[in-house]
């Protein structure tokens, strides 16, 4: 989860401010694209609060980290043309 945190961090602009909370333990789920290309990956759900570049807290938005052979794929925040769901 270290790396998730990592991976997180370095999307943000201030990413020394951030508040980044664990919601739910790492699972296993299907990534679609919308291409149609479909993957089996692990996932975590994070928490982010952060500092945006005008100096306040942005609010809490839902973070994911997909992770694929131990290693982050990518860490997003909702993106309509890649859905993950349980599987």
């Amino acid at each position: 989860m270290v790396l998730g945190v990592a991976a997180i961090k370095a999307k943000l602009k201030d990413p020394y401010s951030a508040h980044i909370y664990v919601l739910r333990a790492p699972f296993k789920g299907v990534l679609e694209r919308k291409n149609y290309n479909i993957d089996i990956v692990w996932a975590v759900a994070f928490s982010v609060n952060a500092k945006n570049s005008y100096g306040g807290y942005g609010g809490t938005k839902i973070w994911t980290v997909i992770y694929d052979q131990g290693r982050v794929r990518m860490a997003m925040e909702y993106e309509p043309d890649i859905v993950l769901s349980v599987y």
